[in-house]
């Protein structure tokens, strides 16, 4: 699992960094504040910016993950700025390895509060991918919502890339029509 660290420690005043990653779902801005990595956001948030070991260690393992998935390192900093309880959940979700799910009822069985409140946390996730929230399901294995990217066709490609099953999808990996929509060649 990642290393949460306080959002105390990368708040005002600390070097911000910012690197930009190209993906099949377009590109992915990463900031680092204080050592690390506070958010990631769909597209591009501006060019790179500013000296950071961690950002650069964040870029480049979203660089290989976008080619092959895999685990994030346990060694890299994060430090996402939201409430107690949805650093619980986001806690626990990095605990679910590439490949895997839980469902909404399962996570908040494991954090604490409810499967809506683990949606809202979900839905509120400053760092998507590194922190997983794409491998949350809805009951009974459905894909369930998806507030990054393009939504649901994102959540379904980062399912997919991942190897994931989850009911009433396309095994294998995304399908042609995904793509297209994707505005991806497959």
């Amino acid at each position: 699992m990642a290393q949460f660290v306080a959002a105390s420690h990368a708040g005002p005043g600390s070097t911000v960094a910012r690197r930009v990653v190209n993906s099949p779902l377009g590109p992915l801005s990463l900031t680092v504040a204080g050592g690390a990595v506070r958010t990631l956001v769909w597209g591009a948030a501006g060019p790179a910016t500013g000296e950071s070991a961690v950002a650069d260690r964040a870029a480049a393992w979203l660089a290989a993950y976008v080619d092959r998935a895999i685990p994030l390192p346990d060694d890299l900093p994060l430090a996402p700025n939201v409430t107690a309880y949805r650093w619980r959940v986001l806690e626990e979700m990095a605990r679910i390895p590439p490949g895997e799910t839980l469902s909404y009822g399962e996570l908040a069985d494991r954090a604490g509060g409810s499967a809506r409140s683990v949606g809202g946390a979900c839905s509120h996730n400053p760092i998507p991918i590194l922190i997983p929230c794409h491998r949350v399901l809805a009951a009974h294995g459905r894909i369930g919502m998806y507030s990054g990217g393009s939504g649901l066709p994102t959540k379904r490609w980062l399912l997919a890339h991942e190897g994931a099953d989850v009911a009433g999808e396309r095994p294998g990996g995304p399908g042609p029509d995904l793509l297209a929509r994707l505005g991806l060649t497959g």
